[in-house]
């Protein structure tokens, strides 16, 4: 397997440029008016070369020499590819999960893009009224709320350092933590710029971040703190307030989300739908395992190094 995987990228763009032609029977297909080729597994018609010629047409090559596209070029480029396929069938890629992701990813994106406009109806923004936008954001309120930013300052300290460092940061009153950025600091870019400046909202620091910098004081430079496997020094620059927008201030925007939430629930309509008219049944016991992770992505990994 771990030979087949070195030719996935070649054999994948071949599976999915041509994935349309694949038949669920595995005899030849008869031949009929037009029907010019037929193998195992599938056939090539006259309506589908006269697509792939459209195809291959936007293709730089054929932009720039538009005379290499000829009629043999595109029937000979679509039955090799179709023995690609043909090939990859055989020594079993279809089953590899990854290529079964790609193909899947691909014809829905495709699909989608065909359908939509008759999966889900198109809605004018302007007749959102007002009062409908006032009730979702009065629902959806804290959506419109400016979180507080943290500008913190920090640098990274040798753990053997670390003990050592906050004893002295302790009994030392005020502290410029630049200065000792440029004696302590871990890597050189921190001791000549006096440590990394970050400013965002607390929900935009790494989860194992956010309790310590929570708790900082403005002005006020911290010991060694181990986040992780580092120890940091650090320090809360500034602070701002959280500000709540009101609807007049954000009305443009709210009416813009009322659209999306509109687009939203017809998708989700058209889900619900399509899964009880297709009949979809699901394995609970399976679903609850994959959903606690004990269907582990070790096992994809282990698939795509054999």
């Amino acid at each position: 397997m771990k030979k087949t995987l070195y030719l996935l990228p070649v054999a994948l763009l071949s599976l999915i440029w041509l994935s349309g032609c694949q038949r669920d029977t595995p005899e030849p297909a008869p031949l009929t008016d037009n029907v010019i080729a037929v193998f195992e597994g599938g056939n090539l018609t006259a309506e589908f070369l006269e697509a792939h010629k459209k195809s291959m047409s936007r293709q730089s090559k054929y932009r720039r020499n538009p005379e290499l596209l000829t009629r043999e070029a595109v029937f000979n480029h679509a039955l090799n590819m179709e023995m690609i396929i043909a090939e990859g069938h055989r020594v079993g890629l279809d089953q590899h999960p990854f290529i079964k992701q790609q193909l899947h990813k691909y014809k829905s994106e495709l699909f989608l893009d065909i359908m939509k406009h008759d999966l889900i109806k198109e809605i004018d923004r302007e007749t959102i009224s007002d009062e409908k936008a006032r009730a979702f954001y009065e629902e959806e309120k804290e959506s419109y709320l400016r979180q507080p930013l943290y500008s913190v300052q920090f640098f990274t300290v040798n753990p053997e350092l670390a003990a050592d460092l906050s004893e002295k940061i302790s009994g030392a009153g005020e502290v410029d933590i630049a200065a000792l950025a440029a004696l302590f600091a871990d890597n050189e870019k921190d001791r000549q710029d006096g440590g990394t400046r970050v400013s965002r909202s607390l929900r935009r620091f790494q989860p194992e971040w956010r309790s310590v910098v929570e708790d900082l004081e403005v002005g006020r430079v911290t010991g060694a703190i181990q986040i992780g496997d580092k120890f940091y020094v650090m320090m809360l620059s500034h602070k701002t307030e959280p500000y709540q927008y009101t609807f007049e201030e954000k009305k443009e925007y709210i009416k813009n989300d009322v659209l999306l939430n509109m687009y939203r629930e017809q998708w989700q309509n058209v889900y619900a739908r399509l899964k009880e008219e297709f009949k979809v049944e699901i394995d609970k016991i399976k679903l609850a395992a994959f959903l606690s992770g004990k269907v582990e992505e070790k096992e994809i990994t282990k698939a795509e190094g054999e």
